[in-house]
């Protein structure tokens, strides 16, 4: 549901790179490597630089082209700002719902 086409390739860890811990990261189905960071509640207003700094480390010897999608719960102004600025990346929200059930 995040983007059609992708597929993970961490092999479900997060890969380290030298700017930090990427919590997942995929490739699209035009072969474009996707880096993904996930942000419970409002994302940060230094988000975008974390993801921008995994992007820019991430190792990537084919030179594919590189996304980013940055997920949370919302978004400040700023940051969409920011996110407007950098044409490959994107900024998801989630949203979730629960109920009670009796047994």
């Amino acid at each position: 549901q995040l983007d059609p086409g992708l597929k993970i390739i961490d092999n479900g860890s997060e890969l380290t790179v030298d700017a930090g811990r990427i919590d997942i990261t995929a490739e699209d189905d035009e072969g474009r490597l996707v880096v993904i960071e996930l942000k419970a509640g409002t994302a940060p207003l230094d988000s975008i630089t974390q993801l921008l700094a995994y992007m820019g480390t991430i190792e990537n010897p084919e030179g594919k082209p590189i996304r980013g999608i940055l997920v949370a719960g919302d978004f400040p102004q700023r940051v969409v700002y920011a996110a407007k600025a950098v044409p490959n990346l994107s900024l998801k929200s989630y949203s979730f719902q629960f109920a009670f059930i009796h047994r």
